[in-house]
């Protein structure tokens, strides 16, 4: 494919990337008893995908699906089909149901605590309805889609969500403001508290003035950090600031979904050998990677990381900067060769290693050829393909914004199983 050809086709997936919004394709009526640990569920989904007649949706295995309906009409779910497999998320089941027309209507229930480490839980203080949880629908092919949330909170209760309120009242009721996969999170003892910087910050309300410092110390920066990016990369489409939520429970969890950034807690008073800043500025570089596929994920955590180095190296300075490379270098190193980027969805075993560590080493290998200029152009015009971005599309951009030689070296580095300097990785004794 020559480089005009590429530019054809590059542009048919940026009008992809801009098509406007659809209505909710997933409506959610989530009825969390926080008093009794529990959950219940309706979810109606559109647009399901089939194959021989069959839609399969994934659901965590902690969750009894109670009815199922299909186009108004009550069937009998199958859980667990021979040959089905697993999905990204391993707590996941699969349930087969009969090709619907228009809609298919599950109604579930089961305990809140769905995954040990409290990623997802209700409880009677504390609530988090996370995409790792798989507490809602999903299907295999990663697709997000756009979302209406319903529930009832006791009055007392403080909340966030990356969708947008429609109504707070008795009952409240979400909507995202594009497809996206849902988070809400609430609980009585958040204190809620915004800052000059455009950012919020939600923290338990008995959290010691140290910690409770650097939380808004961190809270600021996620502000900082997204203004920044938004200047050499572009809008993230953010509707507002940050919103930072320290999470009440033992994981190490943290995720972003625009505009909504969840971290434990726990992690203010023991940061352990990652710094927070460092953590938060990876997590805000979310808003703007969305690709999808566990074969791109690579992208999204990848160029994350990147940015947040990079992020820090303005902040703090080239030594800092220089370290933390220094580190990722020598642990890829002691890891030895392994499963190539690109082959890591089919062996996660360098999944750390080869998404975290060799891909900002690539990038910052490719900063130092190139010049970070044309490394911000490539990332803008990769991130502007939203969900169309993939291995593919991002190496075809790497053509036409760097040329032939690093475009040359990014192809090599990502199917490198050694990593050598040339990717960023340390010279060997000749």
């Amino acid at each position: 494919m020559n480089l005009s050809d590429l530019s054809l086709a590059l542009a048919a997936l940026l009008a992809l990337g801009a098509a406007p919004d659809k209505q909710p394709e997933l409506d959610l009526s989530v009825a969390p008893s926080p008093s009794t640990s529990r959950i219940n569920v309706v979810a109606t989904v559109k647009g399901l995908p089939c194959t021989s007649g069959i839609a399969r949706v994934w659901l965590n295995q902690g969750l009894t699906v109670d009815q199922a309906r299909v186009d108004g009409r009550e069937v009998l779910p199958v859980l667990d089909a021979p040959g089905a497999g697993r999905i990204f998320i391993s707590a996941a089941r699969a349930i087969d149901l009969p090709c619907p027309r228009k809609t298919a209507e599950l109604r579930y229930s089961g305990p809140g605590l769905l995954h040990p480490d409290g990623r997802n839980q209700v409880s009677p203080d504390y609530i988090e309805l996370s995409y790792y949880g798989a507490w809602y629908p999903l299907t295999g092919d990663e697709r997000r889609r756009s979302w209406r949330l319903q529930t009832r909170l006791p009055k007392e209760w403080t909340y966030a969500s990356n969708g947008r309120v429609i109504k707070a009242s008795t009952r409240l009721v979400f909507e995202s403001r594009k497809p996206a996969d849902v988070v809400f999170v609430a609980s009585p003892r958040f204190a809620a508290s915004s800052d000059r910087s455009g950012a919020r910050v939600l923290i338990a309300n008995d959290t010691s003035l140290p910690a409770r410092a650097t939380a808004f110390a961190l809270g600021r920066e996620a502000a900082e950090t997204a203004a920044w990016l938004a200047s050499i990369i572009g809008p993230s489409g953010a509707p507002s600031g940050p919103v930072l939520v320290f999470a009440s429970r033992k994981g190490p969890l943290s995720y972003a979904r625009l505009p909504i950034i969840v971290t434990p807690q726990a992690n203010l008073d023991a940061p352990g050998d990652r710094p927070l800043a460092l953590n938060i500025r990876h997590e805000v570089a979310h808003f703007w990677s969305r690709s999808v596929g566990a074969e791109n994920d690579w992208l999204n955590e990848g160029i994350a990381e990147y940015l947040a180095l990079v992020r820090t190296r303005e902040i703090e300075g080239n030594a800092i900067h220089r370290a933390l490379l220094e580190r990722y270098r020598s642990e890829v190193a002691a890891a030895g060769d392994g499963v190539p980027i690109l082959e890591t969805a089919a062996d996660e075993r360098r999944a750390y290693g080869n998404r975290y560590q060799r891909v900002p080493l690539l990038l910052d290998a490719v900063e130092r050829g190139a010049g970070r200029i044309a490394v911000e152009r490539l990332l803008r015009r990769a991130f502007a393909l939203g969900a169309e971005l993939s291995s593919g599309t991002f190496e075809m951009l790497a053509t036409l914004e760097l040329g032939g030689g690093q475009a040359e070296l990014i192809g090599r580095c990502l199917r490198a199983r050694n990593w050598p300097a040339e990717c960023g990785g340390r010279s060997r004794p000749s």
